[in-house]
């Protein structure tokens, strides 16, 4: 399979996983508003005036992919090494 290839499937998987991205992060916000971490200063300095900063919403999303969402099982170990050689591109 040809580089453009590859891509192509990989753009059109990426966009297909979109969806249950955003409903995991949503749900993942709608816990972290509800969990009492913040306090309404919190959210008005991290979300600014009518959303103008999104500082809380990248955390929200930089917190979720820290978790490792796609991460394989340790004992699948040639997906381990190829996600281990993804880390230093």
């Amino acid at each position: 399979m040809d580089k453009n290839q590859a891509y192509k499937l990989i753009e059109k998987q990426i966009k297909g996983m979109l969806p249950d991205i955003e409903k995991t992060l949503l749900e993942r916000a709608q816990h972290v508003l509800s969990c009492g971490s913040l306090s309404e200063d919190d959210l008005e300095k991290f979300l600014g005036d009518q959303g103008s900063s999104y500082a809380l919403t990248k955390a929200i999303i930089t917190s979720w992919f820290n978790d490792k969402p796609y991460e394989p099982p340790k004992h699948l170990t040639e997906y381990v090494k190829l996600f281990n050689r993804l880390d230093y591109v």
